[in-house]
């Protein structure tokens, strides 16, 4: 089963990824449900090219479009999707304690330019 996001009204965040844990020969899926609360601000930033462009690489490796990267040195996992980037954090693990989303990669001259979001 490829990673799927799957977000509804009352702003929860539902991701199913395959897990590598098997026992016999079933495989197992592992369900991620992140609730959010209304944003305490909203800023507009710009992300370096490099790290734009390396997070759309992984998203094309999977067929749905969905990375999910554990950023270790500051336990914290990221889902991407073509929507946002979602962060949560490893002591509130079902909140989302940051989102990245309204990515305009159009507006930019390069490849090397940062992207507006």
């Amino acid at each position: 089963m490829d990673p799927v996001v799957v977000r509804d009204a009352n702003a929860t965040i539902r991701a199913k990824r395959p897990c590598n844990v098997s026992r016999g020969r079933q495989s197992r899926t592992l369900e991620i449900v992140i609730h959010r609360q209304q944003p305490i601000a909203r800023a507009a930033r710009f992300l370096p090219a490099p790290q734009y462009n390396l997070a759309r690489t992984l998203q094309a490796r999977s067929p749905r479009g969905v990375a999910f990267v554990p950023l270790r040195s500051m336990q914290v996992l990221a889902i991407m999707d073509a929507e946002e980037f979602v962060f949560v954090d490893s002591q509130y693990k079902q909140l989302a304690v940051l989102a990245w989303q309204s990515f305009r990669p159009q507006e930019r001259a390069s490849l090397d330019d940062p992207v507006p979001f």
